[in-house]
């Protein structure tokens, strides 16, 4: 798999979750309009872990969380973000059985990917990647049948 991947992948589903979700589409439809969105937002968030803004937002995540867990009497910064993410995938949860689509939960399921290579504490070509490289396997699978490749 060559770099430039990874970034046309984060940059295609980027541009069809932006469509998609202000448009009236799949309106009438909730379920699915509900799972094209999801789908898609997932496979943003993993191609962005497996590019260098997903690396920069995992390095500036585990800083401020390193920051805020230092304040928390000592906490380390790889459980506050393993709990910021279990709170994120529980809100997902809730999102997906309620059935409607929020603005929030996209952007959680965006950045769930590099908030687990975060906590892991390793960069994205490291051991810690392999949730994220798991969700973009899934997306490039899912896209390569669409593209041809």
């Amino acid at each position: 798999m060559t770099t430039w991947f990874p970034w046309g992948v984060f940059l295609v589903s980027l541009f069809l979750l932006v469509i998609l979700s202000g448009s009236k589409l799949l309106r009438k439809v909730r379920i699915l309009r509900a799972l094209v969105l999801f789908l898609l937002a997932a496979i943003t968030g993993a191609a962005l872990a497996e590019i260098i803004l997903g690396e920069w937002l995992a390095g500036a995540l585990r800083g401020i969380a390193s920051l805020v867990g230092g304040w928390l009497a000592g906490m380390p910064a790889s459980i506050l973000l393993a709990i910021v993410g279990f709170a994120m995938a529980a809100a997902i949860v809730v999102w997906v059985l309620d059935g409607t689509v929020d603005k929030k939960e996209i952007v959680f399921l965006i950045i769930i990917p590099s908030l687990f290579v975060a906590a892991s504490g390793v960069g994205i070509t490291g051991e810690g990647s392999q949730l994220a490289a798991a969700f973009f396997g899934i997306g490039a699978s899912l896209f390569s049948g669409v593209i041809g490749g």
